[in-house]
């Protein structure tokens, strides 16, 4: 086994092409963070946009119904409901403008952030209240009711965890720091933890397809595979170090690209917060460290099912451009499916493949990843064992 492995390491290094992979998985890993970092600015923006807006409309739903209720018995029930909604609209306008002038200045006057905290959490448990009676003129910072109540519940979530964390210093220290700007902000331990949120990671896998596919496809294209038919090692040693060898390869790369990242963004914009909260499952938090060490075991494991099961539709074509075409498609019918699907079942992201490029989506819907796990085990095992029973059946006169 060593001496396959050897054989195995030595090719992937001896090829330019590898090298280029792995500084082209480097700079995709560092544009995920500068996207990221676009993504902040962008959140911020709108953030103070619908505020502004919030305040203005508020406070004008504020006065017509102060018109309304003029000359109406307080005694009515109309005007009960009136006034009921009236202090809603009154409050929101100034909740809304204190709000707006703490974003104003998060990224310049620090000292801000308890009184941001604990106003974000009124002012959310008021807006569900508000939607759930279905007030007029309500203005959403998401695309729907429902949406902006979930989004609501996830920040009073985070706001009174952060409280909770940071209670004793805040004691000591009222102008203590300890917000995020956005849940975008990239500082290290963030950009850790948002690596795998978007599009891009469906690239990074693409890459490591192209790789794949170079290490085993070029071999059955070119007949060089019979040179291990000649050797006294079995036919499943000769999977089991060709799929170490690739997957260990990957794993190395991916943690390569997300330590310089880490080191990058940790320079740029400050370490971050290992006790940071992030939502998990539904209605659930975890700290950072916990978050990350659960995505770190989800993403190890998927990547360890695509390989082999790439590694088996390798051994079904002897031409590269094929199993880059059967790839291709996989990755783009689990895209489409996922947007087609994933918002309004959010069990389309526990399938398989789904579930192994959409991880971040899966570790932020189920808090218990273990019988996604073991399905990825049994995957890991049926395909080591269809490879094996593949190969054993080529022989030299193959090709």
């Amino acid at each position: 086994m060593k001496r396959l492995l050897f054989i195995e390491y030595y090719k992937l290094f001896r090829n330019k092409k590898n090298w280029l992979l792995i500084l082209a998985c480097i700079v995709l890993f560092l544009f995920i963070g500068i996207q990221n970092m676009s993504l902040d600015r962008q959140y911020m923006e709108h953030r103070l946009d619908y505020l502004e807006d919030e305040a203005d409309s508020a406070m004008l739903m504020r006065d017509d119904l102060e018109k309304k209720m003029t000359g109406l018995d307080k005694s009515s029930k109309e005007w009960e409901q009136l006034k009921e909604e009236y202090d809603y609209w009154a409050w929101e306008t100034e909740a809304s403008r204190l709000l707006s002038g703490y974003y104003h200045n998060v990224n310049t006057v620090y000292g801000e952030d308890q009184k941001i905290a604990e106003l974000s959490i009124q002012r959310n448990q008021k807006l569900i209240d508000a939607i759930h009676k279905e007030y007029t003129g309500m203005l959403y910072q998401f695309s729907t009711p429902q949406r902006e109540v979930e989004e609501s519940q996830k920040e009073i979530y985070i706001m009174q965890k952060l409280l909770n964390n940071n209670k004793e210093e805040l004691k000591e220290n009222p102008s203590l720091s300890f917000l995020y700007s956005s849940p975008y902000e990239m500082n290290g331990f963030n950009y850790l933890a948002r690596a795998f949120d978007g599009i891009l990671y469906i690239f990074v896998i693409m890459l490591l397809y192209l790789f794949i596919s170079d290490c085993y496809t070029k071999e059955m294209e070119q007949g060089s595979y019979k040179f291990y038919m000649t050797t006294p090692y079995k036919r499943t040693t000769i999977i089991l170090a060709k799929i170490i060898t690739v997957v260990s390869f990957s794993l190395f790369l991916l943690g390569l690209s997300l330590g310089i990242g880490f080191l990058v963004f940790s320079f740029l914009n400050g370490i971050g917060d290992i006790q940071y909260p992030y939502i998990i499952g539904k209605n659930l938090t975890t700290p950072c460290g916990k978050y990350l060490i659960k995505l770190g075991a989800m993403v190890t494991i998927s990547i360890i099912t695509l390989i082999v099961s790439f590694f088996y539709f390798s051994l079904y074509t002897k031409k590269q451009t094929t199993l880059i075409a059967i790839g291709s498609c996989i990755l783009l019918c689990v895209y489409f499916i996922y947007a087609l699907f994933g918002l309004s079942n959010v069990h389309i992201v526990e399938l398989p493949f789904i579930s192994q490029i959409y991880v971040s989506k899966l570790l932020q819907q189920k808090n218990n990843l273990i019988g996604i796990g073991a399905v990825n085990i049994i995957l890991i095992v049926c395909f080591i064992k269809l490879s094996v029973s593949r190969f054993s059946k080529l022989d030299l006169k193959d090709g």
